[in-house]
């Protein structure tokens, strides 16, 4: 890949390079699938395996990530690591790699096509959260977070429920937390892979929720940045929808600029009625 692709240069031709390449490299991991640039849009790929199953591959946040990779790191390398998360499982899973996570519901639906009927084999095992997040369940493999479908955890013989326990437990049991920030708003961080999956820790909110003044509101604008602050902090719900609005424009891998409020038990859209 040449080097003008990286920073600001996000022309046309750039794009289609890059792209071009992340199918070339597609192609030769996989050579059982069928890999297609979709007409009109750079950063789209069809992917069609041979068990039926067939969905959209967007390369924006690859795009993203070579643009910020740091020098010395190819096209090739991370695009590698795109690809290692696009195949089905070729490994061993077990149900202590079961993690939750969050997506957004534009993202699940696009690692299926439209027109494709949901089977076990395709349909991610997911759940709603609140306003446009799902809690999905995943694989934390050594080189990728790995979506789980139904047929994933059907093969582990544990039931849909049980795996939706044991995934938060594994995941929030592993993350180091850590609070940042010293004005009216501060943000969670855990590694850089699961601040989104934050959401989850009920006990960890009701405990920040009586550090902040007025309702505890939140937002995760990419998977690895959760900000919060109070509503009655002064200037505080203001930061938050700007920096929100910011990083899902410019962030790497957005979720959502929903603006969610902890009731105590769990999270509604502010807003939104609720506790």
């Amino acid at each position: 890949m040449p080097a003008h692709a990286r920073g600001e240069d996000g022309t046309t031709a750039a794009l289609e390079a890059f792209a071009e390449r992340v199918v070339s490299l597609a192609r030769a991991r996989y050579p059982e699938a069928t890999f297609e640039r979709a007409e009109g849009d750079a950063l789209r790929v069809s992917v069609a395996w041979p068990d039926g199953a067939a969905g959209d591959a967007h390369l924006d946040n690859v795009w993203r990530d070579y643009q910020r990779a740091p020098d010395g790191e190819s096209a090739d390398d991370v695009v590698a690591r795109f690809l290692a998360a696009l195949g089905p499982l070729d490994r061993p899973t077990r149900r202590a790699d079961l993690v939750a996570i969050v997506r957004s519901r534009e993202t699940l639906q696009a690692c299926r096509s439209a027109d494709e009927e949901p089977t076990p084999k395709n349909t991610v095992l997911a759940r709603p959260l609140v306003a446009d997040l799902m809690v999905v369940i995943a694989f934390d493999l050594p080189d990728c977070i790995a979506l789980a479908t139904e047929h994933d955890v059907e093969a582990l013989g544990v039931s849909k429920q049980t795996a939706y326990g044991e995934a938060l437990t594994n995941v929030l049991s592993s993350l180091d937390v850590r609070r940042r920030g010293e004005g009216p708003l501060s943000m969670l961080t855990a590694g850089g892979n699961y601040e989104a999956s934050l959401l989850l820790h009920t006990a960890l909110w009701r405990q920040l929720a009586a550090e902040v003044a007025g309702s505890l509101i939140a937002s995760v604008p990419c998977r690895d940045l959760l900000y919060f602050t109070g509503t009655a902090e002064e200037g505080g719900e203001e930061a938050l929808r700007a920096q929100t609005a910011l990083m899902v424009r410019e962030g790497s891998y957005p979720l959502s600029a929903a603006i969610l409020r902890f009731t105590g038990e769990g999270w509604v859209a502010q807003g939104a009625e609720g506790p």
